[in-house]
């Protein structure tokens, strides 16, 4: 679909990745963010978007960011040149965008990432899907359907193979995984003639910007679509019934340490 990122983002109505692995967190914090609209950003969060456009998106960089000559954003000076600003763009830093640029540069130096982003495929194309009669969506960094792959790109502070693991429990990227996979395999139903994998790249934020990249194992792959799968039946029920109820909620609870 030719859709933008809020536009993406708005339809709640399918179910994205991320709002599985919110509701994940509990049904409450489900409610909270994607019923309330109570939505939370980050600085880290924020470079990794600047990361993604630059990386995979470099056409669109000039028409989204805005990098701001004014490195103190205290000064008088900062706050008259963002309000000269037509609101447009996303206004980053000299700074944040030096760091984007040696990630980027980083990537294009690893020959796994290079190559997938240099095959033909889908580059930050979404899609809608229905799994089980589910509503489903997805938006991928990148799909390659004749070598089938999903491709996506994280950024970490500091990429060793451990850090890696921790992020990946941490952020729930099993979850993430088994999203872009099933739906990959529902969308490229008629053309597949093997599983899709999931592949990550990961890329430090700050020197020396190491990149890693992983495929997911096959058994961790199958524990994921199967927590998935629980989760996003769940997840459909709740909102059917515009219950937001946490199970323990009522309830008194064990506690031993």
């Amino acid at each position: 679909m030719n859709e933008t990122n809020d536009e993406y983002h708005a339809d709640t109505q399918w179910f994205s990745s991320s709002q599985v692995k919110c509701f994940a967190d509990g049904p409450a914090m489900y409610h909270l963010r994607y019923v309330q609209g109570v939505r939370q950003t980050s600085t880290a969060f924020a470079l990794g978007s600047l990361v993604h456009c630059m990386f995979l998106e470099p056409n669109e960089i000039e028409d989204r960011y805005s990098v701001c000559p004014i490195g103190d954003r205290r000064t008088k000076a900062y706050k008259q040149w963002v309000a000269d600003q037509d609101g447009s763009k996303t206004i980053v830093s000299q700074s944040e965008w030096d760091t984007a640029l040696s990630c980027c540069n980083a990537l294009y130096d690893h020959d796994i990432a290079k190559q997938i982003i240099d095959a033909d495929g889908e580059t930050e194309s979404s899609w809608r899907y229905k799994h089980d009669g589910i509503p489903c969506k997805l938006k991928a960094d990148k799909v390659l359907p004749n070598a089938h792959i999903v491709f996506d790109l994280k950024t970490i502070s500091c990429c060793t193979v451990d850090d890696v693991r921790r992020s990946f429990r941490k952020y729930k990227y099993g979850l993430q995984a088994a999203h872009y996979v099933v739906g990959a395999e529902h969308i490229f139903a008629d053309t597949r003639t093997d599983r899709f994998q999931m592949v990550f790249a990961f890329v430090e934020t700050q020197q020396p910007f190491r990149v890693l990249c992983f495929q997911v194992g096959s058994q961790t792959l199958d524990a994921a679509i199967s927590d998935w799968d629980v989760l996003l039946t769940d997840l459909s029920q709740c909102s059917m019934l515009n219950n937001w109820i946490e199970p323990t909620q009522n309830q008194l609870l064990s506690l031993e340490i």
